[in-house]
């Protein structure tokens, strides 16, 4: 296999060195191989309407998707901390082969039981 061109290749390394000091947390593709990914929860107030009442919790995933061929919104392939998630935004991609979007997580988020 040819070698990639001498920047394509430092990129590479470079990203890898970040993921591994910024991954919080571990994903899979279709029951694939684990690779690492970053997860953040929020609290978000309902926009105004009865803020001290409502509250939505928000998740979000942002991973490299050359980790998951045909990953869309809808799709519920994917697991985070072993946890099935739906993918409720769309996932486009940066230049760098990163997207970020929300999820659900139908059975109960990783980390709080089911």
């Amino acid at each position: 296999m040819a070698q990639p061109p001498a920047f394509a290749r430092h990129m590479q390394q470079a990203s890898a060195a970040v993921l591994r000091h910024l991954a919080n947390a571990s994903g899979a593709w279709n029951g694939g191989p684990p690779f690492a990914l970053l997860w953040d929860t929020q609290q978000q107030d309902d926009g105004g309407y009865l803020t001290d009442a409502a509250t939505l919790v928000v998740h979000t995933v942002s991973l490299c998707v050359a980790n998951c061929p045909g990953i869309a919104e809808g799709s519920t392939g994917l697991t985070v901390g072993g946890k099935s998630c739906r993918i409720t935004a769309p996932v486009v991609p940066d230049a760098g082969g990163w997207a970020s979007f929300t999820v659900t997580f139908p059975g109960g988020q990783p980390g709080r039981g089911g």
